[in-house]
């Protein structure tokens, strides 16, 4: 990656694993990986931006890119915190609070990435599209979800999280309320750290953490001793992250 924040990549030289190590190491943000795959790059990237370039990496696999919301003003590409990356095979893409990152760019945020909301026949729409058969219109639902603060958005989206029959939907509509910040979401999300799925249960832990404050530290501690180990190692590194943890809190 270039001082500048471009990236470029040749196909076939190396694997996504390794490009995405380096570009962490070059950008300042945090990597996670779950899933014991790797694949060859897909396609070459020259002078692309970095959170452009990441997404086309990663096409179909199932990530999450946390941002700082603090962030000004045609900072986007700069202001990545996080990424967190499952390399299991499957499709969708898990969104993450300011931004979607698979599919069209985000809507439903201004120019300094504050979130905005949805106009009310957009809504509806959407909150609709929660319950659609097809798990794709939900997904696509939730994307649009994501960044927008309308006050309807938060309980649709922890309904999603505990009810949906598909895992990747729970999973991405966990990290779309960590993203939201808001307090209330703290009950589904720890209902969600005990779901069946562990990508649910790592993707609600990351979402408590990104909300943070005292009242998660006791939920997110106790996922360490989760059978999962991915489920465990990112409630490990999430604990780094959240001021007071090493107080030592125990889980309720």
């Amino acid at each position: 990656m270039a001082a500048d924040g471009q990236l470029t990549i040749r196909a076939g030289e190396g694997t996504i694993r390794q490009a995405l190590d380096a570009i962490a190491d070059t950008g300042g943000f945090r990597l996670v990986i779950y899933g014991g795959n790797d694949f060859p790059i897909p396609e070459p990237l020259n002078n692309v931006p970095l959170v452009e370039g990441i997404k086309r990496l990663l096409g179909e696999a199932n990530y999450a890119m946390v941002f700082d919301k603090k962030s000004g003003k045609g900072t986007a590409d700069t202001t990545l915190k996080k990424l967190i990356v499952n390399l299991e095979p499957r499709p969708a893409a898990v969104v993450s609070g300011t931004t979607s990152p698979g599919g069209n760019p985000d809507k439903t945020t201004d120019g300094d990435g504050n979130p905005q909301p949805l106009p009310p026949a957009e809504l509806r729409a959407e909150l609709a599209r929660l319950a659609d058969p097809d798990s794709e219109n939900r997904m696509s639902a939730i994307q649009a979800l994501a960044g927008s603060n309308d006050a309807s958005a938060l309980p649709a989206l922890a309904d999603t999280t505990r009810k949906d029959s598909d895992a990747r939907i729970r999973a991405a509509a966990a990290m779309a309320l960590g993203g939201r910040g808001e307090r209330t979401a703290i009950p589904p999300l720890v209902q969600a750290a005990g779901d069946n799925d562990p990508w649910v249960r790592v993707n609600a832990i990351e979402a408590l953490a990104q909300i943070g404050g005292d009242e998660v530290i006791p939920y997110v501690r106790k996922a360490q001793s989760d059978a999962d180990a991915d489920v465990a190692n990112a409630a490990v590194m999430a604990l780094r992250e959240l001021p007071g943890a090493e107080r030592g809190d125990t889980a309720p």
